[in-house]
């Protein structure tokens, strides 16, 4: 297993943001990928422009009831506006420069956001339909969303001198059985919003406005073209082992405030297990393996959840790895990355096994480029500047 950390890049270079098409004949397929924060990332494909979820805001504190282990708050938490603009303009993304925002699940450290960023931008959305009632409550029109329950594949407009197609497979959200996080719980009622926009706010709970979406939504998208180099690359937000070879019994949430939403629920509907779903991905797509995985971490900070990534593997075969939902929940992106991560015994062994590449962010607005060569990390000194970030970060010593 090799090793590289992005913050061992030396930033000296202002890089633009955005990738100027090259004549037909000369361009070389890439992928520009920014790690904003937990699991935002910015993916930039020839002159398109995907955002995997929006999570910029930092909800204040108290967020959650005592006791209740994040199922219910005292208040809405509105986006916080100031924020979310401040962000966009460091990542030079304005109206009509996004072009769609994939939702990883639905809970508030990933779709928080994702109303007023589709407002501000004109963004599309795909995602759960949870992720896309709260969009509507927040009084985004139905058409901006566009629902996926796994099995989905589409071809993305406005990539030009390349076919980018997106491949939805639906997961689970990490923990078992007996969390309540990782129930797959959907919004199946529009959530009472007052005033009905983005300045409103949804109740941040995993019982009220923002369940896990029915599970997790990965996404494994292909680039095609140009030459004759296929890129591929899978993006997760969470998932579990616990029932990863088990259909997903979704459980719809129909409560309307000020009764929580998922404290009234009716069976919904039944999909394929995890496992099925990542291996007709992988089918549909014409892989046998990844070039990279941008998963749920093993290690420390992070999950522990070592059989999860062995499960994955073993279809995916990634030869590069970062991972992702790094960073505190209620850490501001301009404070700077609190933690390092650091893999564990078992995972290390995993990637020696199958040969794969770790790659470690070290830093907020950490950027990757893959291409022919690989993934490699690459300086983003000027967005990190215009948010007061260090272009190598340090941590503490244990």
């Amino acid at each position: 297993m090799r090793l590289f950390r992005a913050c061992a890049v030396a930033a000296v270079v202002v890089l633009s943001v955005s990738l100027s098409p090259q004549p037909a004949a000369q361009a070389a397929p890439r992928v520009r990928l920014t790690w904003v924060a937990v699991t935002t990332w910015l993916l930039e494909i020839g002159d398109t422009r995907l955002l995997l979820d929006a999570y910029f805001s930092r909800p204040s504190n108290p967020l959650f009831l005592p006791g209740s282990g994040g199922a219910y708050t005292f208040e809405p938490k509105p986006s916080d506006r100031p924020t979310v603009e401040q962000m966009l303009s460091a990542l030079n993304i304005g109206r009509g420069s996004l072009d769609y925002i994939l939702s990883g699940h639905s809970h508030y450290d990933h779709s928080l956001d994702v109303p007023m960023v589709a407002e501000i931008t004109g963004a599309k959305v795909i995602g759960p339909r949870s992720t896309c009632l709260q969009m509507q409550a927040e009084g985004l029109p139905a058409g901006r969303c566009t629902v996926v329950d796994g099995g989905e594949a589409f071809t993305l407009n406005g990539a030009k001198n390349a076919k980018t197609v997106v491949h939805v497979i639906h997961s689970d959200h990490s923990g078992n059985e007996t969390s309540i996080l990782h129930v797959p719980r959907e919004l199946a009622i529009l959530p009472s919003v007052t005033p009905p926009t983005t300045a409103g706010g949804l109740h941040v709970g995993v019982l009220e406005d923002m369940p896990n979406g029915g599970g997790t939504r990965v996404y494994l998208i292909t680039v095609d073209g140009p030459g004759p180099k296929k890129f591929s690359i899978a993006l997760e937000t969470s998932g579990s082992s616990t029932d990863f070879e088990n259909p997903i019994a979704v459980r719809n949430c129909i409560g309307v405030y000020p009764v929580p939403a998922c404290n009234v629920e009716t069976p919904g509907s039944i999909f394929p297990s995890p496992g099925n779903n990542f291996r007709a991905a992988m089918q549909d797509a014409g892989l046998s393996s990844v070039d990279l995985f941008i998963g749920f971490a093993t290690g420390n900070p992070g999950p522990s959840d070592l059989s999860l990534k062995q499960q994955e593997f073993a279809i995916l075969h990634p030869r590069f790895f970062i991972p992702t939902h790094l960073g505190g929940l209620g850490q501001p992106i301009t404070g700077g990355l609190d933690a390092r991560f650091v893999p564990s015994a078992g995972f290390t062994s995993l990637l020696d096994t199958e040969n794969t590449t770790l790659i470690t962010p070290g830093q907020f607005m950490d950027t990757f480029i893959l291409d022919a060569k690989g993934v490699r990390p690459t300086p983003n000194h000027a967005v990190k500047q215009r948010l007061g970030l260090s272009d190598v970060q340090e941590f503490p010593t244990p």
